[in-house]
């Protein structure tokens, strides 16, 4: 379970760091980013989706495979990668919505995690739930506002890779406590 987490909180902070960049040069170059933006963000859908369904396929089965939807998320996340791929000066136009969705459903994520949190006493439990909250609002805020500009995309997208950030690292700091 350590081994998952950890991994869990290194593929997090590396899609992040992921997102900080890619905001970082839709500010810069917002008219020549948008399609390579798609691209990466096909690429790291399916990396995502075919790390999920490695993960189905090597976690022990212990009875609770009804509840295991690492496959289902994986095919799903795999799938929608290869759309943004064959399909990216399309979907540019959606690019907004796209990570709007990704960065409401890490948050939701977050969320869960920062009350796994209070269950096991960890003092500054509140700290990562503000923070998911916050990326929450950032999501819903991209996802109903499919014209923003590229550059606007950019800062709230580089915003949002800050705030993960710094919950990954509360949240990777804590495991220790969390597996106790």
């Amino acid at each position: 379970m350590k081994e998952i987490l950890k991994k869990s909180g290194y593929i997090s902070l590396l899609s992040s760091l992921v997102f900080l960049l890619l905001g970082v040069i839709l500010v810069n170059h917002p008219d020549d980013t948008i399609r390579v933006v798609s691209y990466v963000l096909g690429g790291l859908f399916i990396v995502f989706g075919l790390a999920r369904m490695f993960s189905y396929f090597k976690s022990p089965k212990e009875g609770f495979e009804y509840y295991d939807f690492n496959l289902t998320i994986g095919s799903l996340c795999t799938i929608i990668g290869l759309v943004i791929l064959v399909f990216g000066n399309a979907i540019a136009t959606i690019i907004g919505f796209i990570i709007g969705i990704w960065i409401v459903l890490n948050a939701i994520n977050r969320i869960n995690a920062s009350f796994r949190l209070k269950d096991q006493k960890i003092k500054y439990w509140y700290l990562p739930l503000t923070i998911a909250i916050l990326i929450l609002i950032a999501g819903f805020y991209i996802v109903f506002s499919p014209n923003l500009i590229p550059m606007t995309l950019g800062v709230i997208v580089i915003v949002y890779s800050i705030m993960d950030i710094v919950q990954n690292i509360i949240f990777m700091i804590n495991m220790r406590k969390f597996l106790n």
